[in-house]
C-alpha cells in the first residue's frame, strides 16, 4: 500500500492516467502496474465473466513457456471447474469482494481434478482474487498469483485491495468490454447443465458437478442437506449409469461430453 508521499505520487500519478485510457489493450497492463503498489504479487490476470457465457481473458503476464498451461487450458474449459468461477456462477457476488482461494476451494480440493489436473501444475502457493460486478451481468476479475519463496498473501493485503473496489468498478464501467464469443464456444458453458442428461436424474446430475468441484462426501452431504449415506448411494447410482469407477473416469466423461459440444 502506498505510505510514503513518494508512493502517493505516482500512484495519483498512475491513477490519472488510467481515468483517461480508452482503450482496455493500454488500460489493462496499466493497471495491473499500479496495484504493485499495493501488494507484491508474481502473475495477474484479468478475467472476463459473463453470466451465461463462457470467460474471456483480457490480460494477463505470465511467462510464455507456461501460458499456454496457465491460460488457454483454463479458458478452453478447465474454469468450469474452478473454485472462483463456480462462485460466480452461483451468484453469490453482487458487491464485489476478495476472496483467497482457501476460502474457495472445497475441503477436498487437492483430490478435484482441476487441482491434479491443472492447478497444481501452475506451482501456485497462494491466489487471491477481486470481483468486481459491472453492467450488463458482467463481472470483472483480477486474479493475482503468489509462487515460493514470497509466500502467501496476508489479510492486509486483502482489506487494502478491499478498499479499491469502488474505484476499480469505475474505472472498468468506463470501458468498451465486448465480449469476443462465439456460437461454438457458448456450448462449453452448457457443459454441466446437459451432462448425464439421458442417463441421471436432476439430482443425480447436481451432485455429480460438486464431485467434479471436489466436494467430498461429507461436503456434499452439508451442501444438500442430506446424510452422507445417502450421498454415497447417488454417487454409486451415478458412477453405475455412467458406466466409471472411479472420480477420474468421470471427470474424463464430462471431458468427452464437453468436447461433443464444441466440435
Amino acid at each position: 500500500m502506498p505510505t510514503k508521499l513518494t508512493e502517493l505520487t505516482l500512484w495519483h500519478q498512475q491513477l490519472a492516467k488510467l481515468i483517461s485510457m480508452p482503450e482496455p489493450v493500454e488500460f489493462m497492463p496499466a493497471l495491473m502496474s499500479a496495484l504493485r503498489q499495493w501488494f507484491n504479487y508474481d502473475t495477474g490476470i484479468v478475467f472476463l465473466f459473463n453470466e451465461n457465457q463462457p470467460i474471456n481473458a483480457l490480460y494477463d503476464d505470465y511467462p510464455a513457456e507456461g501460458r499456454d498451461n496457465a491460460i488457454a487450458k483454463y479458458i478452453d474449459g478447465m474454469y468450469l471447474l474452478d473454485p472462483f468461477y463456480s462462485y460466480f456462477d452461483q451468484e453469490n457476488d453482487n458487491e464485489g469482494g476478495v476472496w483467497f482461494m482457501s476460502q474457495m476451494a472445497p475441503d477436498a480440493f487437492e483430490e478435484t481434478e482441476f487441482y491434479q489436473a491443472y492447478y497444481q501444475d501452475l506451482s501456485i502457493k497462494d491466489e487471491l482474487c477481486i470481483f468486481l460486478p459491472l453492467k450488463n451481468k458482467q463481472t470483472i476479475v483480477l486474479s493475482f498469483v503468489r509462487r515460493h519463496p514470497q509466500g502467501s498473501f496476508s489479510t492486509d493485503d486483502a482489506q487494502q485491495l478491499a478498499t479499491l473496489i469502488p474505484l476499480l468498478i469505475s474505472l472498468f464501467d468506463k470501458l468498451e468490454l465486448c465480449s469476443k464469443i462465439t456460437v461454438k464456444r457458448n456450448a462449453i458453458h452448457n457443459a454441466f447443465e446437459s451432462f448425464g442428461d439421458e442417463q441421471l436424474t436432476p439430482r443425480e446430475r447436481q451432485i455429480a458437478r460438486l464431485i467434479l468441484q471436489g466436494h467430498s462426501s461429507k461436503s456434499l452431504a452439508k451442501e444438500l442437506g442430506i446424510s452422507p449415506s445417502t450421498v454415497k448411494v447417488h454417487r454409486k447410482h451415478i458412477y453405475e449409469r455412467l458406466t466409471v469407477n472411479t472420480q477420474t473416469e468421470l471427470f474424463m466423461c464430462f471431458i468427452n461430453h464437453l468436447e461433443k459440444l464444441v466440435d
